[in-house]
């Protein structure tokens, strides 16, 4: 059962200092630096009021940055894909796949004209349950922009999960360069060079450029035995679709934003008896070629198999593709129906339906994120335990033998005669299916209650939706339980 016990979280910061990590110098190009602590981050779901094209009735609208006379409507919320714990991928279209990886070596996960994110995997033993597995995490993630237009100046901007003290937070976790000028960062700061802007929360860095956010937060390692200690989970997300359309990206997770038809690759099946796994799963079937087509030789560096780094958005605009085997398709990517976004943003957290359909929606593409995200404070105080902030042990605790058919993307149904709304309190029954044929299923009930502008709920791993102090407005809605309540 998903707990209902009240926790206040004490976010208690490291008094040591990190240790200082030098990066490499960049001599490519010089100039100024700005800083603006002062500066907001953008909202990552710009209304652009883009038109849409209706082709049939029984479609989805496509998006479209063509003028049309059909009628105007919302654009596309922001859409992502994400990398999390031992690294499973969520791709941009809901597809899944995981990735080992190799030791200490750097890969391309990123690469669009004058941007590119690199990432370094290592190996970790820890246990998982009953199991020993041998896996790996995401350790450093690094970022390369070519920013200030005719300046063509440089921007380098890297996270290190070695940096992170026992809080997962330190004061230099993130360091880089500016025109060759070098800054280190760490909790609280805010940073710009050019266009690109860099804000840092408790354990996280978010790095906004041209359209696109790369989210990096650091973690613990849990039940580590050896090998890495603290590991990096990441999110990327276009403002909209035309933003992937007009730069055609590619690199392990970047090209699911340019494929018009949902990626699904290999993912590691973790076996339910006691004993010891080792992961495999490169995430074939999802990416052009192998893995090793994607790694690079160092932190910054933007050439690989498949590098769009060099290209120009105008030839993105012009062409299908960097390669045929990846985009046979010749229609625009704009004009490819808009996917579900995968965290779903602006979910309305005022209506209860909407924040169970928010969970389920996540959870059913193979992510426990937004699950973990609308849970009440008092919920994740033993779901998320010690300090009711700890997604991994929640992801754990979903992707267990009782909630795990939560996550099997074959679909899910809001019972008859819904959700039920009483005062403050809401209940639903979910009837939610575990084969393609739909033979199978588990129902589970839903309860849910309004949070008081009394209760404060902040963390960096809960945004958009942590509840802040002196908030108004409506009351919001959170999860504080999940039952099973019948079988097959």
């Amino acid at each position: 059962m998903w707990a209902c016990v009240r926790e206040t979280d004490d976010l208690g910061v490291g008094s040591s200092l990190c240790q200082k990590k030098l990066i490499r110098k960049e001599n490519r190009n010089s100039g100024d630096q700005h800083q603006d602590p002062k500066q907001k981050m953008k909202d990552a779901c710009k209304k652009d009021g883009r038109k849409v094209q209706v082709p049939h009735p029984d479609r989805h609208p496509a998006c479209t940055d063509l003028h049309t006379t059909a009628r105007t409507m919302p654009p596309c919320s922001a859409i992502g894909a994400h990398a999390f714990r031992d690294p499973h991928l969520v791709l941009a279209r809901g597809g899944r796949a995981d990735f080992r990886g190799r030791d200490g070596h750097l890969f391309a996960f990123f690469s669009a004209p004058g941007l590119a994110v690199n990432v370094k995997t290592e190996e970790a033993t820890f246990g998982l349950g009953n199991l020993t597995v041998n896996g790996s995490f995401i350790t450093e993630a690094h970022v390369v922009a070519r920013v200030g237009g005719a300046k063509r100046k440089w921007a380098n901007a890297s996270f290190w999960a070695s940096e992170l003290n026992a809080f997962n937070t330190g004061w230099q976790f993130v360091n880089g360069s500016c025109g060759g000028r070098l800054f280190w960062m760490g909790l609280g700061l805010q940073r710009r060079c050019e266009e690109l802007s860099i804000g840092i929360k408790y354990s996280s860095a978010t790095f906004s450029v041209r359209g696109w956010s790369i989210t990096v937060r650091g973690n613990s390692v849990h039940s580590s035995t050896a090998g890495a200690r603290h590991r990096l989970d990441l999110s990327l997300s276009a403002d909209s679709r035309g933003v992937a359309a007009r730069s055609l990206p590619h690199g392990i997770l970047g090209q699911s934003f340019s494929s018009p038809v949902r990626r699904e690759g290999k993912v590691d099946i973790y076996p339910t008896a006691p004993g010891r796994f080792t992961t495999s799963a490169q995430a074939e079937g999802a990416i052009e070629g192998s893995a090793a087509m994607y790694e690079v030789r160092s932190p910054y560096a933007t050439d690989f198999a498949f590098s769009r780094f060099e290209a120009s958005v105008r030839e993105a605009e012009l062409t299908t593709a960097p390669t045929s085997a990846t985009f046979s398709e010749s229609r625009r990517l704009s004009e490819v129906p808009c996917p579900p976004p995968s965290p779903p943003s602006g979910v309305d957290t005022t209506s209860a339906e909407a924040v169970l359909r928010a969970q389920m929606d996540d959870m059913q593409a193979g992510s426990t994120l937004v699950a973990y995200q609308l849970a009440s404070p008092g919920n994740r105080a033993s779901t998320a335990w010690p300090s009711g902030y700890n997604l991994d042990r929640f992801d754990q605790m979903v992707r267990g033998a009782t909630y795990n058919p939560l996550i099997s993307g074959f679909g899910y149904e809001v019972l008859p005669p819904g959700v039920q709304v009483s005062g403050s309190q809401a209940a639903a029954n979910v009837q939610v299916f575990r084969d393609a044929s739909r033979s199978q299923s588990l129902t589970y009930e839903f309860r849910m209650s309004k949070q008081p502008h009394s209760v404060v709920d902040t963390h960096s791993s809960l945004a958009p939706y942590e509840l802040l102090p002196g908030r108004s407005g409506r009351e919001v809605w959170r999860t504080n339980s999940v039952l099973v309540v019948s079988g097959p």
